[in-house]
């Protein structure tokens, strides 16, 4: 049987590990979100951040070839009324 302070130390180890993961997936997003290619593209730049798991270079490399979102100008427009 294990004692507490092990269970303790295995619980913080287990957070912090989450902690971790938290912030690598906040920077991807970041990364992605923010890329000069995600400019005209934020509705892919979105999905691409949030709803995949692909690598933050693959992310950027998928904006950067894909075509100009045709409604990004409308979306702009809305966001600022």
């Amino acid at each position: 049987m294990r004692g507490n302070a092990e269970h303790s130390g295995d619980q913080q180890a287990g957070e912090a590990l989450d902690a971790l993961h938290r912030e690598i997936e906040r920077d991807r997003c970041r990364a992605i979100l923010t890329s000069p290619h995600a400019e005209l593209r934020e509705r892919l730049a979105r999905h691409l951040a949030y709803d995949t798991d692909l690598a933050t270079d693959e992310c950027v490399g998928l904006l950067r070839t894909a075509p100009i979102d045709p409604l990004a100008d409308d979306e702009e427009e809305d966001e600022a009324l």
